[in-house]
């Protein structure tokens, strides 16, 4: 809509109030506070009159950002998630959350971080500079699930933040995401940023990554919906697998892997969640070994549970359970990994003790014969 007075009020109050706050700006001297939120301003005015493809960062370099560079970025970011919030698009609202709340979603500081070698700031799997065409993207998808729900096109559309995490998660499963070869041979031909680091259109397009690519990339759509979350590294694996932390909701997975892991492939997304008591207890304060064990039961757990389909007949409960080979897995699962650098029992433990496997059973065979009569 056209740019005027009354609407730069609006945005300014924003600015004014908690949003502003919880975006850190810093006090540089080249780019103070005020005249940050100037250009926010103008940002905004270049959304609101429909030019969301211009804004873009065009970087000098292709493998990291000037500290000019990100604190522009960060800027155009913000720009998009408030005119996200006056478009009154997504049920969620900023205003409702609290300073420490909009910060995971907001705060400079929160969201960028320097990189000595290179003496510049980069992303960390995956480069997005073109903000204004995500949050684009954003508000027509959404936009178009308004209308095909009223028309009865499909059945419903999220109206909590945790809904559409969910609807996020499952779309990226339906439309064929995988983990990707340890080589990286899946990006073999496309141009990249540097090392294992490729743009965001590019990743898109492959529908392949590892846990770092895919929590940098979820993490990244989810804030063009307004949703916070944030990424972080569980030093227990060689690599440090990594997490996400669904800011938003207050819940967690415990490795990013999890948006496509086999064992939750079938079942729904909200079982693959952790809370944070259990990355508490599981993750932060447990040994390796603990945490390996806990992240395999509560996988298999839900995955038997709730009878988890896959293509892949080794992870199909109801197969499994039909060609007699259910009770053997259970009793035999471990964990894929590399013990000999942690501290463990020798000989590894099955995940399962045989009163689980038991119940487990149970559980299966009573829930089949139900289906099926």
């Amino acid at each position: 809509m056209p740019w005027d007075i009354a609407t730069e009020n609006e945005y300014m109050s924003m600015l004014d109030g908690k949003i502003g706050e919880a975006l850190d700006l810093p006090y540089d001297w080249f780019l103070p506070p005020s005249l940050a939120k100037i250009l926010i301003l103008r940002y905004c005015e270049t959304l609101e009159d429909g030019q969301a493809q211009d804004l873009v960062l065009t970087p000098e370099s292709n493998v990291s950002l000037s500290y000019y560079e990100i604190r522009v970025l960060h800027l155009m970011r913000a720009a998009c998630n408030l005119f996200a919030e006056r478009s009154g698009i997504f049920p969620w609202k900023l205003a409702d959350k609290s300073v420490n709340d909009l910060r995971h979603l907001l705060s400079f500081t929160i969201q960028y971080s320097h990189h000595p070698p290179s003496d510049g700031y980069m992303f960390h799997r995956v480069w997005d500079t073109s903000p204004g065409p995500r949050i684009e993207e954003a508000i027509v998808g959404y936009s178009f699930m308004v209308i095909f729900a009223a028309f009865g096109l499909i059945d419903s559309v999220p109206t909590t933040e945790e809904e559409m995490i969910c609807y996020m998660v499952q779309n990226l499963r339906d439309s064929g995401w995988g983990h990707i070869q340890e080589d990286y041979a899946d990006y073999e031909g496309y141009p990249n940023h540097g090392h294992l680091m490729w743009d965001y259109t590019i990743v898109r397009e492959v529908k392949r990554t590892g846990c770092h690519m895919m929590s940098d990339y979820l993490t990244g759509v989810l804030r063009t919906y307004n949703i916070a979350a944030h990424i972080g590294y569980n030093p227990f694996h060689t690599f440090e697998h990594c997490y996400i932390n669904f800011r938003a909701i207050n819940k967690w997975f415990s490795h990013g892997d999890d948006v496509y892991s086999q064992m939750f492939a079938g079942i729904p997304v909200e079982y693959a969640f952790k809370s944070g008591a259990w990355m508490e207890d599981n993750a932060f304060n447990a040994t390796g070994y603990e945490w390996a064990i806990a992240c395999a039961y509560e996988e298999s757990f839900w995955w038997c549970f709730l009878l988890g389909r896959c293509d892949n007949t080794r992870y199909d409960v109801r197969y499994l359970y039909h060609y007699d080979q259910l009770r053997n897995m259970l009793e035999t699962l471990q964990y894929e990994i590399d013990w000999t650098q942690f501290e463990h029992p020798d000989p590894i433990p099955p995940v399962f003790d045989a009163d689980m496997v038991d119940f487990l059973m149970a559980w299966v065979e009573y829930k089949i014969e139900r289906e099926e009569g």
